[in-house]
């Protein structure tokens, strides 16, 4: 968006601060409807907070599972 506003403000022909505070929400609005996506799923795809401290562990880090076993 810094380097398409400028251009946009050329293109309009706009030369004064007050005209570009008024022009800007529209602009805004042209450019989110130009880039949005709509999700293929509109559920909620977020896991659920665990209530305790081993969940959140296991949520926020990579937890081996393999152990090397010494032989005899």
């Amino acid at each position: 968006m810094q380097d398409r506003l400028p251009q946009e403000i050329r293109l309009t022909k706009i030369s004064y601060i007050a005209s570009v505070n008024n022009w800007l929400p529209s602009f805004i609005t042209n450019l989110y409807r130009y880039f949005v996506v709509l999700p293929k799923d509109l559920e909620d795809e977020h896991i659920a907070y665990p209530d305790n401290a081993e969940g959140l562990t296991n949520i926020l880090s990579i937890q081996p599972t393999n152990l090397a076993v010494l032989q005899t």
